[in-house]
């Protein structure tokens, strides 16, 4: 448990929260952080949240739920089946927080942030600053962003050289550009590396490549 084995951290992720989210109370049940109460979108509405830290946090990001039923459980809403909530594509965050994040970095750049939009959503019907699609096509989509492409095969293409230890980039590049992949898409995919865990890129590889066969 992280906590456990990083005591120190521990004591200032509650320092944190309880500076800047004084509303949001840390305990711990069955070895297991979470973080519970109000989340106040300034003086518009005010959700009971609860946040899930994972064993291996923050490696892993947390897991969010509105507990008061105030969004529908909706691929609309970006609310999964199971009462979590899609705060964006995991890739986004990972890149967005890096690997030193805190837990009031997590809640200032997506917590907030997420549940303003829902505010919005039910004022005007849209999204705010507009929104990736629900599930693996958002995820898709932000691939798409991160490397400027479109084409699946050449995204996975991609994605499996950001898997190799050490990747030739004397290899013409898969973009089909024609150019080598030192000279073409190497710093997106050095930019993959360094900021997406391993397992979720090789998670959504795999995802990629079931559309493919």
């Amino acid at each position: 448990m992280w906590w456990k084995t990083n005591p120190s951290f521990f004591t200032e992720e509650q320092e944190r929260l309880a500076i800047n989210y004084p509303s949001l109370d840390c305990l711990i049940e069955n070895n297991t952080v979470y973080m519970r109460g109000k989340l106040q979108i300034a003086n518009i509405a005010a959700f009971d949240i609860e946040i899930k830290l994972p064993d291996d946090y923050p490696n892993s990001l947390p897991e969010v739920k509105e507990l008061g039923g105030k969004i529908p459980i909706s691929g609309e809403r970006h609310i999964n089946y199971d009462g979590t909530c899609c705060l964006t594509v995991p890739v986004k965050m990972h890149q967005a927080l890096g690997k030193d994040y805190s837990i009031t970095d997590f809640i200032e750049k997506f917590v907030m942030p997420f549940f303003a939009n829902q505010v919005y959503y039910e004022i005007h019907g849209v999204w705010a600053n507009g929104d990736y699609s629900h599930g693996d096509l958002g995820i898709l989509e932000c691939y798409k962003d991160i490397l400027k492409l479109s084409n699946l095969q050449q995204i996975t293409e991609l994605m499996k050289i950001a898997l190799q230890i050490f990747p030739k980039t004397t290899k013409t590049c898969p973009c089909r550009s024609g150019k080598k992949l030192r000279d073409c898409h190497l710093p997106e995919l050095i930019n993959l590396k360094a900021t997406i865990p391993t397992n979720l890129l090789k998670k959504n590889y795999k995802t990629f490549m079931s559309y493919i066969r």
